[in-house]
């Protein structure tokens, strides 16, 4: 079944999809290089296929999971309490240039801990030389800035409508050290393209978070927002630092260009960076700081994260207890899913672009992110329970330079 659905996919989208756009859509520069199809020049027929595309994955996801015309389980017969809770766990798939050198002496007022406390030590009176109307772009140390997110910044900057913005993040360019987590992080830049873009071109607001790189912060908003906010705002530094400004007011945008990073050379650098994200969220949500208007949208994001393991225990129970449930529990569960699936296809197209690896190459990632699927999300839910149980005041440092080790920093 697998098979046949890749099977299905590439052949709307290497024949079928540029057909209907060419005899439905009058005027439609329709090209037989598919190369050309995703080009600059052809947004509207890039679009169409998308579209086609999404729609075509979710409709295959729901015949294959039985959420469209899927026979109806077969019954069983168990206890009330257990047939409730078989029920219950169903529903979990529905809720996811100069440089400063920081002295060792220096202690934020607050008791901020690292990079929260090297972030605002650049924020120290005697140190930020910046007026509030300068502007501030926050990169990691392997970020690559393209020309396209040179003109969307400064397109950002012109406008001056938002204090603060970000950009799309893609993980697949120059040398990939790891191919597994590279193509797991196709996820996260549907991600970008979806949840933060909406979020930021809608609402202005980072009502679901948002990430520490590709950041683009006007100085005197970001000095009055800060990055002191103790040790609970410390290890999801960047995600603190967003609820605060929604609380205070402050509107963000999305900068269109994308920048490149690297995807953790390891799969155990992987999952630390995994576990360090929720537990770093955990504790802004659990915050009382910040109040439950401002972050309950974040808090449901992330107890749909945290509820991985028992949505994995679902999916297998359900294999192994079958029980009845309402039809349209099992459409929106497979919705779900197919949305799911789909994000990591558009993640690979958005990351690859075929005119520089050609369509078999761009076949082969996709096959490959889609069967690193089930593996990223055992990653996923061992980093949940990891996280769970863990010391939540440590920072794990992943190494994205080669030769540079990874490092463990501890509460201080």
């Amino acid at each position: 079944m697998a098979w046949w659905i890749i099977f299905c996919l590439a052949f709307w989208a290497t024949w079928l999809i540029p057909r209907i756009c060419a005899k439905f859509i009058p005027g439609m520069m329709v090209v037989s290089r598919l190369s050309l199809a995703f080009s600059e020049t052809l947004h509207t027929t890039k679009h169409v296929a998308h579209v086609c595309l999404f729609i075509t994955v979710v409709v295959l996801f729901e015949m294959g999971a039985g959420g469209l015309w899927g026979d109806p389980p077969t019954s069983a017969s168990y206890p009330p309490l257990v047939t409730l809770l078989l029920q219950i766990l169903r529903l979990l798939p529905l809720l996811a240039l100069p440089q400063v050198v920081v002295p060792s002496s220096y202690r934020p007022k607050s008791g901020a801990l690292f990079k929260a406390r090297a972030l605002q030590y650049c924020l120290e009176e005697d140190v930020n030389l910046l007026a509030d109307t300068d502007w501030i772009v926050h990169l990691d140390e392997e970020t690559l800035v393209t020309d396209s997110a040179i003109r969307g910044i400064l397109n950002f900057v012109i406008e001056g409508r938002h204090q603060f913005g970000q950009g799309l993040i893609t993980y697949a360019n120059e040398n990939i050290k790891n191919w597994f987590t590279t193509l797991a992080d196709s996820f996260r830049v549907s991600d970008d393209m979806g949840k933060l873009r909406f979020q930021f071109k809608v609402f202005h607001k980072p009502l679901f978070g948002w990430k520490g790189s590709y950041v683009v912060t006007q100085a005197g908003a970001e000095r009055r927002v800060t990055f002191d906010h103790g040790p609970d705002g410390s290890v999801a530094e960047d995600n603190y630092f967003g609820m605060v400004a929604l609380r205070e007011g402050y509107t963000f945008d999305f900068i269109e260009g994308e920048m490149w990073e690297k995807s953790p050379f390891s799969i155990y650098d992987f999952l630390q960076q995994r576990k360090r994200w929720l537990q770093g969220i955990l504790l802004v949500v659990h915050s009382q700081h910040i109040p439950v208007s401002t972050k309950w949208l974040l808090a449901i994001s992330l107890y749909s994260w945290v509820t991985m393991p028992l949505a994995l225990a679902s999916v297998i129970l359900s294999t192994i207890f079958p029980v009845p449930v309402p039809g349209l529990l099992n459409v929106m569960a497979a919705f779900v899913g197919g949305v799911n699936f789909y994000m990591y296809i558009f993640g690979v197209i958005k990351s690859f672009r075929v005119d520089r690896i050609g369509w078999m190459r761009m076949a082969l990632c996709m096959a490959g992110a889609l069967i690193t699927m089930p593996f990223n999300f055992l990653v996923e839910n061992v980093a949940v329970v990891r996280g769970l149980v863990g010391n939540k005041h440590k920072f794990y440092i992943v190494n994205k330079l080669t030769g540079a080790p990874d490092k463990v920093v501890s509460t201080v």
